[in-house]
């Protein structure tokens, strides 16, 4: 992993935006996860989490809950006497949307006391450390699967938590919306641009549809899908309008969730929104990912996704040239022959003439054995 050393001797700054390691053989055990790829971009890697201490993690987090929902309202009158409430975005709700609406716990990961929420306990640090680290490798497998994503991933946002009780729901949105609206001609814009970055959501599921709770059901509208999904599942998907989703009311118990977002983009400004990963001074803070396509190549090397594809289709080698960088960065000529890329997948790269324009590289058969096949699941197919 990749650490930085803390006040308290643990060998990690608590929100430092580490990724793990990616050896060719943890790429090679994650191709195959289970995983069931649906229309439209939606995947759902099953199981991926580790969920050995969820019973003591689900109290604690439910007391966290409580914190969050009684500082996250501020409530009003209107001039008719009507009472309404305003959460952090200054978005209204009636009194019955408040008891309707999800709990989201942004501030109970914490190195020190915030929001009305002490710091976290080390044992359930260690928790959301590893599943941000999952996270990150079912992100890998989304890439193989959708490789041209890679170019729009600058950056990720630790993970937060939501909390669905019974009547819970949320409706019908993109997580890219901004919220922006025109009304009789006057514009109402966001208080923050930042969701409008957004590429792919993740949710991971922390509760057990039909044991844990009755309801609930993430539902894809477009694509008319919908996921009752199992304890430790992660989904991603596009955070765009086509990924459009709702989460049904729960009829009974609790719904748990993390929820994180890959992005690109940042503020323009000359301080930038998106942290350096040994600066990150928030959990949800936009955290860059300098290794993503060093860590996505050690996958691609031993992904059986590509034994009957050009290698140039592969956004690796990607036919176009680094932005800025001139020509002797375009296109195939980013990598050469003999590199490690090609050695290991059994490529060969032509020759580039005098004029530096790149030629489409040859494909040679692979002589690779032993790689295991991607394992696809049926469940949730419908």
């Amino acid at each position: 992993m990749d650490g930085k050393p803390n006040q308290d001797g643990n060998g990690l700054n608590f929100f430092y935006g580490r990724t793990p390691d990616l050896s060719p053989d943890i790429a090679e055990d994650l191709l195959t996860w289970p995983s069931t790829h649906h229309v439209g971009g939606i995947s759902v890697f099953h199981g991926a989490l580790d969920m050995s201490r969820w019973d003591a993690l689900e109290p604690w987090l439910n007391e966290q809950s409580e914190i969050a929902h009684s500082r996250r309202w501020r409530y009003f009158e209107d001039e008719a006497g009507n009472s309404y409430a305003l959460n952090e975005d200054d978005n209204k709700f009636t009194p019955e949307q408040v008891e309707t609406a999800p709990i989201r716990m942004l501030h109970c990961i914490t190195d020190i006391a915030r929001e009305g929420h002490d710091g976290t306990p080390q044992e359930f640090i260690d928790v959301f450390q590893d599943w941000e680290d999952t996270v990150y490798k079912c992100l890998m497998l989304y890439i193989d699967k959708y490789p041209y994503i890679v170019n729009q991933l600058w950056w990720r946002t630790r993970g937060h938590f939501m909390r669905y009780k019974t009547t819970g729901h949320i409706g019908a949105h993109a997580d890219c919306d901004t919220n922006y609206r025109t009304v009789n001609g006057k514009r109402y814009h966001p208080m923050s641009e930042f969701p409008s970055r957004q590429t792919v959501s993740v949710t991971c599921n922390l509760s057990q549809s039909s044991r844990d709770y009755t309801g609930g059901v993430f539902k894809f509208p477009y694509f008319d899908l919908d996921l009752d999904l199992d304890a430790g599942d992660v989904i991603i998907f596009p955070a765009n309008f086509m990924g459009m989703h709702e989460i049904t009311a729960v009829e009974s118990g609790d719904r748990h969730a993390y929820l994180c977002a890959f992005g690109q983009g940042t503020n323009g400004l000359p301080d930038p929104d998106v942290a350096e990963p040994h600066m990150t001074n928030s959990w949800t803070q936009p955290v860059w990912l300098n290794t993503l396509h060093d860590d996505y190549t050690e996958v691609f090397k031993k992904s059986p996704e590509w034994d009957n594809q050009p290698f140039y289709y592969n956004p690796i080698a990607q036919n176009r040239p680094l932005e800025g960088e001139g020509l002797s960065k375009a296109g195939g000529d980013r990598f050469k022959e003999g590199d490690d890329v090609f050695e290991k997948q059994g490529y060969k790269l032509s020759d580039t003439s005098d004029d530096q324009q790149p030629k489409q590289p040859q494909r040679i058969v692979p002589q690779r054995l032993g790689v295991l096949p991607r394992a696809e699941s049926m469940k949730g197919k419908r």
